[in-house]
């Protein structure tokens, strides 16, 4: 059950702890899987709308303007492609990026997810 106090500002609720949760132990581990999962599935949209880009025939300085905006848009998309520390993208932000390049978001995403799973399951970057 959840209770709320105005005095302590914050909600209560259980932890994930093994006297509350026996199997507890289990959902981290497949917490930090589904993490390492979504961090991948997000360099793989990025990876695939830059082969889209360059297929489009537009710069990436104006794609990135089009998508973040005229004041800072090059730079951000470039820290989006950065390969040590990546920019995270929003959802509004993907979308953006799949409009613009004409593609239908929804099948981008499952060909995306695609990718992910392939690499998962044949351990081979592509």
């Amino acid at each position: 059950m959840l209770r709320s106090s105005w005095r302590q500002g914050r909600t209560q609720c259980p932890t994930l702890s093994s006297t509350n949760y026996p199997d507890a132990a289990g959902h981290a581990v497949l917490y930090t899987a589904m993490m390492k999962n979504a961090q991948e599935f997000e360099r793989q949209f990025i990876l695939a709308v830059d082969e889209r880009v360059e297929k489009s025939g537009l710069t990436h300085s104006n794609f990135g303007r089009k998508v973040f905006g005229e004041v800072s848009g090059e730079r951000l998309w470039r820290k989006c492609r950065d390969v040590k520390n990546p920019r995270k993208i929003s959802f509004a932000e993907s979308y953006a990026m799949a409009t613009l390049l004409g593609i239908d978001y929804p099948s981008f995403v499952w060909q995306v997810g695609q990718r992910v799973l392939q690499e998962d399951v044949v351990g081979v970057k592509q």
